[in-house]
């Protein structure tokens, strides 16, 4: 019924499907690392000028993503760039979570909405407060 296979063959056949479960476990990092990869490179081969420094060195820092694209948004414009503060917490966050850039900043800005009685949907938890529907 099944063929027989070689000692050589089974063992390539292990080292495939070990990397397709590595990857699909680490698809969020490698989505990552791959997309600092591509922005690094469109930085220095396609897109060399346009955005400022400070933009910049966010993005190889990995605080960039498709949700929150720093480079498309950002070309010409001469702030900056995010908030250092910010950014070492959200940098924190990942580490310590091993989280990726979009999930560190969504747990980033849940925590500072419950250091400030607000609700994760963003509504006040304040009893006073009054809502119009």
């Amino acid at each position: 019924m099944f063929p027989s296979l070689s000692v050589k063959q089974l063992f390539w056949m292990h080292i495939f499907m070990l990397s397709v479960i590595f990857a699909y476990r680490k698809r969020e990092y490698l989505s990552g690392q791959l997309s600092s990869l591509r922005n690094r490179y469109n930085r220095r081969y396609i897109r060399s000028e346009g955005i400022n420094s400070s933009f910049s060195d966010d993005i190889e820092a990995g605080l960039s993503s498709t949700n929150f694209d720093l480079e498309s948004g950002n070309v010409g414009d001469q702030r900056e760039g995010l908030d250092d503060i910010a950014k070492e917490e959200i940098k924190k966050i990942m580490a310590e979570k091993n989280l990726s850039f979009d999930a560190a900043r969504l747990a980033y800005t849940e925590e500072k909405f419950g250091k400030n009685n607000i609700a994760a949907d963003g509504m006040p938890k304040d009893p006073k407060t009054v809502t119009l529907a």
